[in-house]
């Protein structure tokens, strides 16, 4: 059954390709075994075919569509491709939903309105609906039966959908069989239904030739089949590719281009590649010279068409050169933008493209030329920019990146503008305020506030020079720029004050209805209100933030300003709020070109540090674990150190002190070549919680002795974090009423402000003093007011943390009247959790009153602040001058001082005067 371009909810076109089954080769191979376990479902829920790329799922499940379609009483079949693009919620169901129209007609216009309101806003009851609506259409059907083909699964990777479509699976009607083909296992939980025989499951071993299938593929000219010499090759080249599908059908077509093939394959041991690679590259040579040539000459194009190839080639026959090789289905694979584009498959691109890099350099530079004037003039202006570096025509790069640095920026195409911008003869960075602009721009996308500013500075002085040379609209809008990047470096380095200070200027440059560069002052305006000391107030301005991003089209600053406002949903312990606005996020991955760009990262992050308050640690760290490995490869700076926070704290949780450690050395080094200070002040302060609960006491001492992060600093969230670190140190070294002064004040202000997430810390924190103080009725009462806080969002993480000593504290509510049921059984399981546990107790509380310094270091400690010299020292306490000296060094080492009034500081913080 076909699936005509159907048009979905808010009026967008469905691509019809999407809807249909590539085409069967011309020599394909009968799996006719396979085909009869296809065929044998019906006592299957779905069925899977699982393998890498090139063992020909796609050409299996085609096939068995083909026969099905061709005889009488069969069921219906549709066809669905899936696609990087897909991974949004809203587009996958509209597709899926549109794959299952032709079931039951008039079907997907009974879940629109369901689909519509429910899909973007992860509420997954228009699943539901979509389930009830085919079994409706089944029994008005007379029990029919349905067949629906996903193709190419793998590319989904949104947890979001992997969770919907999962129940999907599981409750679909029992008339509807689900054929998935996919690179790699689904995470759908399938592994029961498997087990019970639910799920028929094909993979790599099922779907490799066997020899007499190989064979059908192999026929030379020249020799029969029988001789010993095709059987010696065969042979050989069959244990080469192991019966790989793609390989058997590339040593295939490398016999057939030989007239004698005996001997094409040499010994191993000759190869400086891989036998495959050594095979595409023999097949290039054997093809006639016009056909070599166009697809070495079209090798460069990591996409084409035939206009383009006719274009750059110089040619008019590029379309029908290109359906013949469509028809071997052996170089091209088709790709998802609708009918016309290709790409070379692999490894046929790595042999081509290694053949275009020996032609003649001017030639290479020509093609690359003309490539660029063609995905300019159709409006690409990516892909004309990368085509014009490779050219080298610098004159060029600077035109593209001029016209177009603000569009790459709205597309968070930052790498393609740094790589242009990296290539770029300098002399147009002193001439260009725009091309400054540009890189700017770029140095923001990669968190690297400090580098962006210079280059917003550069533009500026040139435009107060050079000023006369713009019209005045042009003049006014590049001052805006400025004015908006510069604010948005203020808000990137945690700089508030400064930043509103720029923003407030912005509406005097007459910025007027400009929607991008608006969104991009409410980036700035996000990140100046993400470190905000009022969370209220920052979330109102967050939510206006992602609104005008959103209506501009700037996806960056949209996913940027869901990224903080997440976060502050966290901080003021709206979990449930946060982990919408954080599925939103992950819900836009498939609007990038590749899934290792910073942003999609975001909402894993969010979502990772949900599962970490929620205590549920091992999701936590899969999801946080993945977003760090990718985020440490990017330039995305601040938010690579989140994750790697968020994960090192789930580590601590688990009670693996040397990992989260390790993970926090490892970001705080990176931030610092960065220059990241921001960051590493957060991350360091985690740092130092943990080495104190890992029993590391002078290692956290030294931390609050450098730390020059006060109470009232503008940035509100990692002054909350330094007091909350501090506190604990202080209790740890005997000034127990002064961390809980400072405690209570953040109480109070936490209170005020609704910052719920560091309220509930800041009361499990006192309540834990109070109770290794004695102070038993202050302490349950402060425990008492965090389980009230927590009980709703069940955030369980904070009681979690501080292990066996919290037991006490929570077995007098369980039994107790004092709260309501709700409290009582979250006090339940927390303290059931923690004696279930295997993490060590954390080792703050266990050592009070306790100096880094020996007792012979304390009195000479006492004496030093007194103002002695080595030798009145060493007189008074009877020992040696070099004695004295060597202990004056240790003190100073363990106190991280270097002098006389450090010491001095220092030591009144110990109470050591």
């Amino acid at each position: 059954m076909g699936c005509a371009n159907t048009t979905i909810i808010d009026g967008r076109t469905l691509a019809a390709t999407k809807f249909e089954a590539p085409p069967v080769p011309s020599d394909l191979v009968a799996r006719t075994s396979l085909i009869e376990r296809l065929s044998d479902y019906a006592d299957k829920k779905a069925i899977m075919a699982i393998a890498p790329s090139g063992f020909g799922k796609t050409t299996l499940l085609s096939s068995w569509k083909s026969i099905i379609e061709s005889q009488a009483g069969q069921p219906s079949v549709s066809w669905l491709t899936l696609d990087e693009i897909d991974n949004d919620p809203a587009r996958f169901w509209n597709y899926l939903v549109a794959a299952l129209e032709p079931f039951a007609p008039g079907f997907r216009s009974l879940t629109a309105n369901t689909l519509s309101s429910n899909a973007d806003e992860g509420d997954d009851y228009f699943v539901d609906a979509i389930i009830n609506g085919l079994e409706a259409a089944h029994r008005k059907e007379n029990e029919a039966s349905w067949v629906l083909i996903i193709d190419d699964y793998h590319v989904i990777d949104n947890a979001e959908i992997h969770a919907s479509f999962k129940y999907f699976l599981r409750n679909a009607p029992r008339n509807l069989r689900i054929a998935i083909s996919s690179r790699t296992i689904p995470p759908l939980s399938t592994e029961s239904l498997i087990a019970r025989g639910q799920i028929l499951a094909i993979d790599h071993n099922d779907l490799r030739f066997d020899k007499d299938e190989a064979e059908l593929l192999f026929s030379p000219s020249g020799q029969e089949k029988d001789s010993p010499g095709f059987r010696d090759e065969f042979e050989r080249l069959y244990e080469t590719v192991n019966g790989w599908p793609a390989g058997v059908r590339l040593a295939s077509a490398a016999l057939k281009a030989h007239e004698n093939p005996i001997g094409i394959l040499p010994d191993p041991s000759a190869f400086h590649s891989s036998p495959v690679a050594f095979l595409v590259d023999d097949l290039l040579a054997a093809l006639p010279l016009p056909s070599r040539d166009f697809l070495v000459s079209t090798s460069f194009l990591r996409k084409m068409c035939a206009p383009l190839c006719d274009y750059v080639l110089e040619r008019s026959d590029s379309e029908t050169v290109i359906e013949a090789l469509q028809r071997e289905n052996l170089v091209l694979e088709p790709l998802a933008r609708g009918n016309g584009w290709f790409a070379y498959r692999s490894p046929w691109a790595e042999a081509l493209r290694k053949a275009f890099s020996r032609c003649d350099l001017s030639e290479q530079k020509r093609f690359h030329a003309r490539a660029s004037n063609w995905f300019e003039r159709y409006n690409m202006p990516g892909d004309a920019l990368a085509h014009a570096c490779a050219s080298k025509e610098w004159d060029r790069v600077a035109w593209l990146i001029e016209k177009n640095y603000m569009a790459f920026a709205n597309q968070s195409r930052f790498k393609l503008l740094s790589k242009a911008l990296q290539n770029l003869p300098r002399s147009h960075f002193g001439s260009s305020p725009r091309i400054n602009l540009a890189q700017a721009f770029a140095l923001i996308g990669s968190d690297s506030p400090q580098e962006a500013l210079y280059y917003v500075r550069v533009a500026e002085r040139l435009l107060s020079v050079n000023g006369s040379a713009y019209r005045d609209s042009d003049r006014d809008r590049l001052r805006a720029e400025c004015l908006a990047l510069k604010a948005t470096c203020a808000g990137q380095s945690g700089k508030v004050v400064e930043g509103r200070s720029i923003i407030d200027k912005l509406p005097k440059e007459g910025i007027g209805d400009d929607r991008f560069l608006r969104s991009w002052v409410y980036t700035a305006a996000g990140a100046s209100a993400a470190r905000a000391k009022n969370p209220g107030e920052a979330i109102s301005i967050l939510r206006e933030c992602v609104t005008v991003a959103k209506s501009a089209g700037n996806v960056t600053s949209y996913l940027i300003n869901l990224y903080f406002l997440a976060r502050h949903y966290i901080d003021i312990g709206a979990l449930a709020l946060a982990e919408e606005v954080g599925l939103k996020a992950a819900s836009h991955r498939g609007a990038f070109d590749t899934k290792q760009n910073i942003l999609t990262q975001l909402g894993n992050v969010i979502i990772g540090m949900i599962f970490y308050k929620r205590g549920d640690f091992d999701r936590a760290v899969e999801v946080l674990d993945e977003s760090r490995r990718i985020l440490s490869r990017s330039k995305g700076t601040e938010f690579y150190i989140d994750a790697a926070i968020a994960l090192a704290l789930v580590q601590r949780s688990r009670g693996e002190y040397t990992a989260s450690q390790a993970t926090l050395h490892e970001a705080i080094g990176s931030g610092g070549e960065k220059q990241a200070k921001r960051s590493v002040l957060v991350a360091s302060a985690y740092l130092a919680r943990i080495q104190l609960d890992a029993g590391q006491k002078a290692s956290a001492y030294r931390w609050m002795i450098d730390c020059d992060v006060s109470a009232d600093d503008e940035d509100g969230t990692l002054a909350d974090l330094v007091v909350l670190a501090r506190a604990r140190v202080k209790h740890a070294y005997g000034k127990t009423d002064e961390a809980l002064a400072d405690l209570n004040s953040l109480i109070a202000d936490s209170s005020e402000t609704r910052k719920n997430g560091t309220l509930l810390s800041a009361l499990v924190y006192r309540a834990m003093i109070l109770g290794a103080s004695g102070r038993k009725d202050s302490a349950l009462a402060s425990m008492r007011t965090a389980l009230e806080l927590a009980s709703e969002e069940r955030i369980i993480q904070p009681f979690l943390d501080e292990g066996s000593p919290i037991i006490p504290l929570l077995e007098r509510f369980p039994e107790s009247n004092a709260l309501p049921e709700q409290e009582r059984e979250l006090a339940r399981t927390i303290a059931d959790r923690v004696r279930n546990a295997q993490a060590p107790d954390p080792q703050w509380l266990s050592a009070k009153a306790v100096s880094p310094l020996t007792e012979r270091e304390s009195d000479v400690c006492k004496l030093l602040v007194a103002g002695y010299s080595n030798k009145e020292v060493a007189r008074s306490l009877g020992i040696s001058e070099n004695t004295a000296h060597t202990h004056r060094s240790s003190i100073y080492a363990k106190l991280g001082v270097s002098n006389r009034k450090g010491l001095v500081e220092a030591a009144g913080k110990l109470l050591l005067t």
